[in-house]
């Protein structure tokens, strides 16, 4: 149950992430952030990458 939160947080993440890339409006101290906190967050998916079954491996490709 919690594995499947974890997986649920990623891709709302991932998708809020690709919201905001397109948003150009964003200030830049808060992309800052943001870019931080995602690098940290797509470093600890890749870790995990290899541990997910392969449906979820394609949607991260």
């Amino acid at each position: 149950m919690k594995f499947i939160a974890y997986i649920a947080a990623i891709i709302a993440g991932f998708y809020a992430f690709r919201y905001v890339k397109m948003n150009r409006m964003i200030s830049s101290n808060n992309w800052k952030k943001l870019n931080k906190g995602m690098q940290s967050s797509f470093s600890y998916m890749k870790d995990t990458k290899n541990r997910l079954p392969m449906k979820w491996k394609k949607s991260f490709n």
